[in-house]
């Protein structure tokens, strides 16, 4: 049960700071780039969205994206975004080995028991 809160609280905690960084770059990016192409202003759900919603809805979204399944609904549209997701997904292979690390040794403990 506590791997899972872990993973959850990643998860959710990382669409959190994809939401600011969306936010921040949105405000930042030079007059010359295409506001439109941005993540929050191309899925415009958003915009309807409570923050509750919203934060669901980006927990999916960096959990799709963190597992590799990517089912291409939400993805990055800027450059920027681009960048930012090519760390993200990275932190999410040292998220993925910490996961199957604790569930190697949950397994190693309950063979010990037997």
């Amino acid at each position: 049960m506590k791997l899972i809160i872990t993973i959850i609280l990643i998860v959710y905690n990382a669409g959190l700071l994809w939401f600011v960084y969306c936010n921040i770059t949105m405000n930042w990016v030079p007059e010359s780039d295409d506001l439109e192409d941005t993540f929050l202003t191309k899925f415009t759900q958003f915009s309807t969205f409570d923050y509750l919603q919203a934060s669901l809805a980006l927990t999916y979204y960096l959990l799709t994206t963190l597992s590799t399944i990517g089912f291409g609904d939400f993805h990055p549209r800027s450059d920027y975004e681009r960048m930012a997701m090519a760390f993200i997904m990275l932190f999410g292979v040292a998220i993925f080995s910490y996961v199957m690390g604790n569930f190697i040794e949950i397994l190693n403990k309950f063979k010990l028991l037997d």
